[in-house]
């Protein structure tokens, strides 16, 4: 698409009715906003990249630039008529302008985009903070699970989200869904393909990426259907103490597009903070059903 519009912008220089009209320099710059969206997309640099004093000051200077190619001289003209300036006393007071207008861009462009990006990371920070304390105290995975999944979809709105935790079988079950009537009919063996890149890799991954991966092919395709029947499109790993205590597993929500690349953090701090507490709150259940047991019998301790 930004090809497409760099040629027609460079097609449209070149008719009479636009002589005077960047339109090349217009579609250059559209095009190359559809390049960083597709390498932002590709996840190759993050927009955090993007916010420093010397991008604001380029993006600033090429706006001004493009808008004072226009205006410069027919505003020395004026200046040269009703204000009985000279040629050079008025291509001086369009420049200070020019200055001015390119300083004042730059400011409006730093504090739009920083008060954007600070207020997404403030509201990502109260949840993940909120989240911590609610759970400090809590002893059932059930309780705990359903608080991360409440934090998460506080932020991002999904259609699906499960979480499946380790069993003692080594085996992956899910033990909570935002879909309580949604069948839970599904788990992972400890050497399912998602399961081994996780234990290799340790880090969140998009189901399109994870679709490239060597892992991948060696899924069985009534897994694979799986994944895609429900639409799954986001897999959060939770370690704690370097082992995989469970998988969160997430869609995004049906006619609109979330970005779970720049949601990774935020997924990540959420996941890492409930493991802990699902670790230990599976060590204090079980402890408390072996203290209800008698060690001989196997029969409850009434006692």
């Amino acid at each position: 698409a930004g090809l497409m519009i760099m040629l027609l912008g460079h097609v449209l220089a070149t008719l009479p009715m636009f002589v005077g009209f960047p339109a090349d320099m217009l579609s250059g710059a559209i095009n190359a906003f559809f390049l960083f969206y597709a390498l932002y997309k590709k996840k190759l640099f993050r927009m955090s990249i993007l916010m420093s004093k010397y991008n604001y000051a380029v993006v600033a200077l090429l706006f001004g630039v493009l808008l004072c190619s226009n205006i410069a001289k027919p505003a020395q003209q004026i200046l040269m008529h009703f204000a009985a300036m000279n040629a050079t006393t008025a291509g001086l007071v369009v420049a200070a302008c020019a200055l001015i207008l390119v300083a004042g861009m730059f400011l409006i462009l730093k504090s739009v985009v920083t008060l954007i990006y600070e207020r997404a990371m403030n509201k990502q920070q109260v949840l993940i903070t909120k989240f911590s304390e609610e759970i400090t105290h809590m002893l059932s995975v059930e309780d705990i699970l359903q608080v991360m999944s409440d934090t998460l979809t506080q932020f991002v709105e999904v259609d699906r989200l499960f979480v499946l935790v380790r069993g003692l079988d080594g085996n992956y079950h899910i033990e909570h869904t935002i879909k309580p009537l949604e069948g839970k009919n599904f788990s992972f063996t400890a050497d399912h393909p998602l399961v081994s890149y996780f234990k290799t890799h340790n880090k969140s991954i998009h189901l399109q990426e994870f679709a490239r991966t060597t892992v991948y092919r060696s899924m069985w395709e009534k897994e694979k259907s799986l994944l895609m029947n429900l639409q799954i499109e986001y897999a959060v790993p939770m370690f704690c103490d370097n082992e995989l205590v469970g998988i969160t597993i997430l869609s995004g929500k049906q006619g609109k597009h979330v970005n779970h690349s720049a949601n990774e953090p935020f997924y990540q701090s959420l996941s890492d903070i409930c493991a802990v507490s699902v670790k230990n709150a599976y060590a204090y259940e079980k402890a408390v059903k072996e203290a209800q047991k008698d060690d001989l019998t196997g029969l409850i301790n009434n006692k």
